[in-house]
């Protein structure tokens, strides 16, 4: 099977989180922009999962990203931030552990971000 959907540019790994000491106890805490994003993003992957009648992705599986990013950019930051959408936001997506191939690439041609999702043999 395969599902594919666009999203809102994903924040950079090195902004997906905050250390903060004066937070209930001590540690990592997501930050207000991935948040924020997974918010946004998350509504748009259940509407697009749901328009493409729920395609039941099995494993393992290949995930083809494109981002509308500049070179400034480190674009392989961004894909955890949307693997971890996927499998929290999709039920039943089988865990990243099942990404057997993953291709991310820049596109200025999009929005902000693409994400295709394919059922391996």
């Amino acid at each position: 099977m395969t599902f594919t959907v666009d999203l809102p540019l994903p924040p950079s790994a090195n902004m997906m989180f905050i250390n903060s000491p004066n937070m209930k106890g001590k540690g990592r805490f997501p930050s207000p922009a991935y948040k924020q994003w997974k918010r946004e993003a998350g509504l748009l992957v259940v509407k697009a999962w749901n328009d493409q009648f729920q395609p039941e992705i099995g494993t393992p599986y290949a995930v083809h990203i494109e981002l509308n990013v500049n070179h400034q950019s480190d674009i392989a930051n961004r894909e955890k931030a949307i693997t971890d959408l996927l499998v929290a936001t999709i039920p039943g997506f089988p865990g990243d552990q099942w990404v057997n191939r993953m291709l991310i690439e820049r596109n200025r041609n999009i929005e902000a971000a693409r994400v295709e999702v394919v059922t391996l043999p």
